[in-house]
Protein backbone atom coordinates (compact mmCIF):
# COMPACT_ATOMS: atom_id res chain seq x y z
CA UNK A 1 0.00 0.00 0.00
CA UNK A 2 1.25 3.43 -0.74
CA UNK A 3 1.02 6.81 1.06
CA UNK A 4 0.70 10.68 0.65
CA UNK A 5 3.94 11.55 -1.26
CA UNK A 6 3.36 15.11 -1.59
CA UNK A 7 1.21 18.19 -1.60
CA UNK A 8 1.25 21.74 -2.85
CA UNK A 9 -1.43 24.84 -2.93
CA UNK A 10 -1.20 27.02 -6.22
CA UNK A 11 -2.81 30.61 -6.95
CA UNK A 12 -4.12 30.41 -9.71
CA UNK A 13 -4.08 33.61 -11.44
CA UNK A 14 -4.34 35.42 -15.06
CA UNK A 15 -1.11 33.28 -15.93
CA UNK A 16 -1.27 29.55 -16.65
CA UNK A 17 0.77 27.52 -13.69
CA UNK A 18 1.35 24.09 -12.80
CA UNK A 19 2.65 22.15 -10.41
CA UNK A 20 6.95 22.34 -8.94
CA UNK A 21 8.95 19.53 -10.39
CA UNK A 22 10.27 19.35 -6.36
CA UNK A 23 6.17 18.24 -5.90
CA UNK A 24 5.78 15.60 -8.21
CA UNK A 25 8.18 13.26 -7.55
CA UNK A 26 9.14 10.00 -9.17
CA UNK A 27 6.91 8.42 -6.68
CA UNK A 28 4.13 10.52 -7.65
CA UNK A 29 1.60 8.47 -9.46
CA UNK A 30 -1.98 10.64 -8.95
CA UNK A 31 -2.93 13.36 -7.49
CA UNK A 32 -6.20 14.36 -5.43
CA UNK A 33 -6.99 18.34 -7.18
CA UNK A 34 -9.48 20.68 -5.33
CA UNK A 35 -10.14 24.04 -6.11
CA UNK A 36 -11.04 26.75 -3.68
CA UNK A 37 -12.46 30.40 -3.97
CA UNK A 38 -13.11 30.71 -7.26
CA UNK A 39 -13.62 28.42 -10.52
CA UNK A 40 -10.41 27.62 -12.83
CA UNK A 41 -9.64 25.86 -16.59
CA UNK A 42 -6.49 23.38 -16.64
CA UNK A 43 -4.90 21.14 -19.57
CA UNK A 44 -2.62 18.33 -19.47
CA UNK A 45 -1.93 18.43 -23.07
CA UNK A 46 1.20 20.53 -23.24
CA UNK A 47 -0.77 23.57 -24.41
CA UNK A 48 -2.02 26.16 -21.63
CA UNK A 49 -5.37 26.76 -20.71
CA UNK A 50 -6.76 30.22 -21.49
CA UNK A 51 -9.96 31.75 -19.19
CA UNK A 52 -12.16 30.47 -21.33
CA UNK A 53 -10.04 27.49 -23.04
CA UNK A 54 -9.62 24.22 -21.17
CA UNK A 55 -11.55 21.68 -18.54
CA UNK A 56 -13.89 23.86 -16.04
CA UNK A 57 -13.19 22.78 -12.96
CA UNK A 58 -15.79 24.76 -10.43
CA UNK A 59 -14.95 25.53 -6.96
CA UNK A 60 -15.32 23.45 -4.32
CA UNK A 61 -15.05 20.45 -6.95
CA UNK A 62 -12.54 18.52 -7.16
CA UNK A 63 -10.86 15.09 -8.97
CA UNK A 64 -8.30 12.83 -9.39
CA UNK A 65 -5.65 13.01 -11.98
CA UNK A 66 -3.61 9.60 -12.93
CA UNK A 67 -0.20 9.22 -14.76
CA UNK A 68 3.23 10.51 -14.21
CA UNK A 69 3.13 12.92 -17.41
CA UNK A 70 -0.20 14.30 -16.65
CA UNK A 71 0.85 15.22 -13.14
CA UNK A 72 4.15 16.87 -14.41
CA UNK A 73 2.19 18.90 -17.56
CA UNK A 74 -1.20 20.20 -16.08
CA UNK A 75 -1.49 23.58 -15.90
CA UNK A 76 -4.42 25.72 -14.24
CA UNK A 77 -5.70 29.50 -15.11
CA UNK A 78 -8.47 31.37 -13.41
CA UNK A 79 -11.87 32.25 -14.92
CA UNK A 80 -12.54 35.72 -13.28
CA UNK A 81 -10.40 36.03 -9.92
CA UNK A 82 -7.79 34.62 -8.36
CA UNK A 83 -8.70 30.83 -7.05
CA UNK A 84 -6.05 28.12 -5.17
CA UNK A 85 -5.86 24.62 -6.13
CA UNK A 86 -4.43 22.10 -3.67
CA UNK A 87 -2.90 19.07 -4.96
CA UNK A 88 -2.85 15.75 -3.03
CA UNK A 89 0.14 13.58 -4.26
CA UNK A 90 -0.08 9.84 -3.99
CA UNK A 91 1.94 6.72 -4.85
CA UNK A 92 -1.31 4.30 -4.77
CA UNK A 93 -5.00 5.19 -6.45
CA UNK A 94 -6.60 3.46 -3.37
CA UNK A 95 -4.72 6.22 -1.27
CA UNK A 96 -6.10 8.41 -3.49
CA UNK A 97 -9.45 7.30 -3.10
CA UNK A 98 -9.72 7.50 0.50
CA UNK A 99 -8.49 10.83 0.72
CA UNK A 100 -11.51 11.99 -1.70
CA UNK A 101 -13.48 10.44 0.39
CA UNK A 102 -12.71 12.39 3.62
CA UNK A 103 -13.01 16.03 1.36
CA UNK A 104 -15.44 17.99 2.65
CA UNK A 105 -18.03 18.81 -0.41
CA UNK A 106 -19.22 22.40 -0.67
CA UNK A 107 -21.33 24.31 -2.56
CA UNK A 108 -19.67 26.20 -5.66
CA UNK A 109 -21.14 29.78 -5.11
CA UNK A 110 -21.49 31.63 -1.54
CA UNK A 111 -24.56 32.95 -0.31
CA UNK A 112 -25.51 36.38 -1.52
CA UNK A 113 -23.04 35.70 -4.44
CA UNK A 114 -24.16 35.75 -8.33
CA UNK A 115 -25.73 32.23 -9.32
CA UNK A 116 -23.61 30.33 -11.44
CA UNK A 117 -23.57 26.64 -12.53
CA UNK A 118 -25.73 23.50 -11.53
CA UNK A 119 -26.01 23.84 -7.49
CA UNK A 120 -26.98 21.36 -5.00
CA UNK A 121 -28.31 22.83 -1.78
CA UNK A 122 -29.65 20.95 1.05
CA UNK A 123 -30.76 22.58 4.20
CA UNK A 124 -31.24 26.34 5.98
CA UNK A 125 -30.10 28.95 7.50
CA UNK A 126 -32.34 30.08 10.92
CA UNK A 127 -33.10 33.51 11.48
CA UNK A 128 -34.23 34.95 14.93
CA UNK A 129 -35.12 38.33 13.21
CA UNK A 130 -35.58 40.38 9.81
CA UNK A 131 -33.56 38.15 6.98
CA UNK A 132 -30.71 40.00 5.03
CA UNK A 133 -31.56 41.57 1.75
CA UNK A 134 -29.49 40.32 -1.54
CA UNK A 135 -29.01 41.68 -5.33
CA UNK A 136 -31.59 40.40 -7.68
CA UNK A 137 -30.54 37.28 -9.65
CA UNK A 138 -28.41 36.09 -6.23
CA UNK A 139 -28.20 32.60 -4.94
CA UNK A 140 -29.41 32.27 -1.62
CA UNK A 141 -29.48 29.87 1.53
CA UNK A 142 -33.35 28.94 2.35
CA UNK A 143 -34.41 30.71 5.35
CA UNK A 144 -35.97 29.10 8.28
CA UNK A 145 -37.22 30.35 12.59
CA UNK A 146 -35.08 28.88 15.27
CA UNK A 147 -37.33 25.44 15.00
CA UNK A 148 -35.84 24.93 11.85
CA UNK A 149 -38.90 25.58 10.21
CA UNK A 150 -38.56 26.91 6.50
CA UNK A 151 -40.42 30.18 5.97
CA UNK A 152 -42.73 30.82 3.05
CA UNK A 153 -44.72 33.75 1.36
CA UNK A 154 -48.40 33.47 1.64
CA UNK A 155 -48.95 36.68 -0.15
CA UNK A 156 -48.28 40.12 -0.77
CA UNK A 157 -44.50 41.68 -2.07
CA UNK A 158 -41.73 39.32 -2.94
CA UNK A 159 -39.88 41.64 -0.69
CA UNK A 160 -41.21 40.94 2.16
CA UNK A 161 -38.75 40.19 4.92
CA UNK A 162 -40.44 40.39 8.41
CA UNK A 163 -40.84 36.92 10.14
CA UNK A 164 -44.63 36.21 11.61
CA UNK A 165 -44.80 32.84 13.78
CA UNK A 166 -48.28 31.88 13.69
CA UNK A 167 -49.66 28.54 15.33
CA UNK A 168 -52.40 27.42 17.22
CA UNK A 169 -55.03 29.64 19.12
CA UNK A 170 -52.17 32.63 18.81
CA UNK A 171 -52.67 32.60 15.36
CA UNK A 172 -55.26 35.69 15.72
CA UNK A 173 -54.39 39.11 14.80
CA UNK A 174 -50.81 38.47 13.53
CA UNK A 175 -48.74 40.60 11.33
CA UNK A 176 -50.29 42.35 8.22
CA UNK A 177 -50.95 41.28 4.17
CA UNK A 178 -47.37 41.32 4.07
CA UNK A 179 -45.98 39.33 6.24
CA UNK A 180 -44.03 36.39 5.92
CA UNK A 181 -45.41 32.92 7.91
CA UNK A 182 -43.74 29.96 9.28
CA UNK A 183 -44.42 27.05 6.95
CA UNK A 184 -45.64 25.42 10.48
CA UNK A 185 -48.65 27.52 10.92
CA UNK A 186 -52.13 26.96 10.75
CA UNK A 187 -54.47 27.91 8.06
CA UNK A 188 -54.42 31.47 7.59
CA UNK A 189 -56.25 34.50 6.09
CA UNK A 190 -56.96 38.22 6.47
CA UNK A 191 -59.03 39.14 8.58
CA UNK A 192 -62.23 40.79 7.44
CA UNK A 193 -61.93 43.99 9.27
CA UNK A 194 -58.07 44.95 8.94
CA UNK A 195 -55.18 44.32 7.74
CA UNK A 196 -54.11 41.81 10.28
CA UNK A 197 -53.74 37.87 9.91
CA UNK A 198 -56.42 35.13 11.70
CA UNK A 199 -56.56 31.43 11.44
CA UNK A 200 -59.01 29.77 9.28
CA UNK A 201 -62.04 28.54 11.88
CA UNK A 202 -63.51 25.08 11.37
CA UNK A 203 -68.00 24.65 12.50
CA UNK A 204 -67.46 24.63 16.32
CA UNK A 205 -63.77 25.54 16.10
CA UNK A 206 -62.42 21.72 16.05
CA UNK A 207 -59.37 20.92 16.94
CA UNK A 208 -56.64 20.78 13.85
CA UNK A 209 -57.66 18.35 10.70
CA UNK A 210 -61.57 18.17 12.24
CA UNK A 211 -64.89 19.38 11.17
CA UNK A 212 -65.60 22.16 8.17
CA UNK A 213 -63.96 25.00 7.18
CA UNK A 214 -66.49 27.96 8.46
CA UNK A 215 -67.92 30.37 6.12
CA UNK A 216 -69.80 33.40 6.50
CA UNK A 217 -73.46 33.63 4.63
CA UNK A 218 -73.65 34.90 1.37
CA UNK A 219 -76.29 35.25 -0.80
CA UNK A 220 -77.43 37.25 -3.90
CA UNK A 221 -78.27 41.20 -4.24
CA UNK A 222 -81.74 41.83 -6.22
CA UNK A 223 -83.59 44.14 -7.97
CA UNK A 224 -87.45 44.63 -8.26
CA UNK A 225 -88.61 46.02 -11.34
CA UNK A 226 -92.29 46.75 -11.12
CA UNK A 227 -93.44 49.04 -14.50
CA UNK A 228 -92.12 49.16 -18.09
CA UNK A 229 -88.77 50.89 -17.56
CA UNK A 230 -85.31 50.60 -18.13
CA UNK A 231 -82.87 49.65 -15.31
CA UNK A 232 -79.25 49.18 -15.08
CA UNK A 233 -79.35 46.61 -12.84
CA UNK A 234 -75.66 45.86 -13.28
CA UNK A 235 -73.28 48.88 -13.48
CA UNK A 236 -70.44 46.32 -13.54
CA UNK A 237 -69.31 42.35 -14.61
CA UNK A 238 -71.32 39.89 -12.43
CA UNK A 239 -73.31 36.86 -12.29
CA UNK A 240 -77.29 36.47 -13.14
CA UNK A 241 -78.93 33.90 -11.15
CA UNK A 242 -82.74 34.08 -11.86
CA UNK A 243 -85.56 36.60 -12.37
CA UNK A 244 -88.97 35.38 -11.24
CA UNK A 245 -91.66 37.68 -13.02
CA UNK A 246 -93.93 37.49 -9.82
CA UNK A 247 -97.33 39.59 -11.96
CA UNK A 248 -98.22 40.31 -16.20
CA UNK A 249 -100.58 43.73 -16.12
CA UNK A 250 -100.11 43.54 -20.00
CA UNK A 251 -98.64 41.76 -22.71
CA UNK A 252 -94.76 42.68 -23.38
CA UNK A 253 -91.19 42.08 -23.76
CA UNK A 254 -88.29 42.00 -21.25
CA UNK A 255 -84.68 42.61 -22.61
CA UNK A 256 -81.63 41.65 -21.62
CA UNK A 257 -78.46 43.23 -22.22
CA UNK A 258 -75.00 42.02 -20.78
CA UNK A 259 -73.78 45.91 -20.81
CA UNK A 260 -74.43 49.09 -17.94
CA UNK A 261 -77.29 50.16 -20.93
CA UNK A 262 -79.20 49.37 -23.69
CA UNK A 263 -76.14 50.39 -26.55
CA UNK A 264 -75.02 46.42 -27.22
CA UNK A 265 -77.63 43.72 -28.82
CA UNK A 266 -79.73 42.16 -26.43
CA UNK A 267 -78.55 38.32 -25.38
CA UNK A 268 -81.84 37.58 -23.87
CA UNK A 269 -85.83 38.52 -24.62
CA UNK A 270 -88.38 37.02 -22.96
CA UNK A 271 -92.06 37.89 -24.11
CA UNK A 272 -94.92 38.05 -21.59
CA UNK A 273 -98.84 37.61 -21.52
CA UNK A 274 -101.11 38.77 -19.28
CA UNK A 275 -104.10 36.28 -20.35
CA UNK A 276 -103.38 33.25 -18.26
CA UNK A 277 -99.86 33.79 -16.37
CA UNK A 278 -98.54 32.09 -13.71
CA UNK A 279 -95.36 33.43 -11.46
CA UNK A 280 -92.26 31.90 -13.17
CA UNK A 281 -88.78 31.64 -12.23
CA UNK A 282 -86.22 31.31 -14.87
CA UNK A 283 -82.57 30.30 -13.85
CA UNK A 284 -79.61 31.55 -15.72
CA UNK A 285 -76.25 31.72 -13.54
CA UNK A 286 -74.58 33.34 -16.05
CA UNK A 287 -71.61 35.61 -16.26
CA UNK A 288 -71.86 38.93 -17.93
CA UNK A 289 -68.75 40.66 -18.18
CA UNK A 290 -69.99 44.16 -18.73
CA UNK A 291 -73.19 44.29 -16.68
CA UNK A 292 -76.77 43.65 -17.02
CA UNK A 293 -79.50 46.31 -18.47
CA UNK A 294 -82.95 45.01 -18.41
CA UNK A 295 -85.61 46.55 -20.46
CA UNK A 296 -89.58 46.11 -19.58
CA UNK A 297 -91.73 47.53 -22.32
CA UNK A 298 -94.96 47.02 -20.66
CA UNK A 299 -96.51 46.79 -16.79
CA UNK A 300 -94.65 43.69 -15.25
CA UNK A 301 -93.56 43.10 -11.80
CA UNK A 302 -89.91 41.03 -12.12
CA UNK A 303 -87.59 39.98 -9.25
CA UNK A 304 -83.58 40.06 -10.83
CA UNK A 305 -81.28 37.90 -8.38
CA UNK A 306 -77.29 38.86 -9.17
CA UNK A 307 -74.23 38.69 -7.14
CA UNK A 308 -71.82 40.87 -8.39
Amino acid sequence: MGKQVGYENLTVSSSAVTFTGSTVTALARCAVIVCENDDVRWRADGTSPTASVGTLLRQGASFILRGEGNLKNIEFIRTSTDAVVHGAFFSDINDALSYVSSVTTSGDVPHDSADDGNPVKIGAKAFTGNRPTVSNNDRVDLSADKHGHLFTIVTGSANNTTPVDVSGADADAKGSSTSVFASRSFLVGLAPVGNEWDRLRTVGDAAPGLGTLRTSPTGHNFANITSATSTAVMAAAGVLHTITINTVSADGTITLHNDPDSADTPFGIITVVSSGFASVTLHYDIYLSAGLYIVTSSAVNITVSYAL
